[in-house]
């Protein structure tokens, strides 16, 4: 988990409503592990959002996720997708299912290893510049301490 973690995008997956949790199980999932070489121990969270639809945050380098959205909009499975790296550095995050992912027991520590890897001080007075002191985190904080 350590390695791919670091210099890797945060990226959403919405599928179409179908028999997805099949469909994931039988074809996607092992599409990443035998084409990607993807290990999926603690390098994604899938989660059902109120719609029904699963929904899939996976930590890859950019050139694995284009293969897989290739693969997914082939089988004609796929809703949406988007790189949610930002949102999730700057805690600007408003779709509710990943913040739901983010606040779970079950996938909160690979969100917060995402932060801890890839979150800069840049990022940081970014974000205090643009949304105030009352915008930083305990993570922000702890790094800008660390920083001085």
């Amino acid at each position: 988990m350590d390695d791919i973690l670091k210099y890797t995008v945060a990226y959403l997956i919405r599928f179409k409503t179908m028999d997805s949790d099949t469909y994931l199980k039988n074809y996607v999932f092992p599409y990443l592990v035998l084409t990607l070489d993807f290990d999926d121990d603690g390098h994604l969270a899938v989660e059902e959002d109120k719609n029904g639809e699963d929904v899939i945050v996976l930590f890859l380098e950019p050139d694995k996720i284009d293969q897989l959205i290739q693969f997914c909009e082939a089988e004609d499975i796929i809703l949406e997708h988007r790189d949610v790296s930002d949102d999730i550095l700057y805690d600007e995050v408003k779709v509710e299912v990943l913040r739901l992912m983010i606040q779970s027991e079950e996938f909160g520590a690979v969100f917060q290893t995402f932060l801890e890897r890839n979150l800069t001080i840049d990022i940081i007075l970014d974000k205090l510049s643009r949304l105030g002191e009352d915008s930083l985190t305990e993570l922000d904080k702890k790094i800008l301490v660390e920083q001085r």
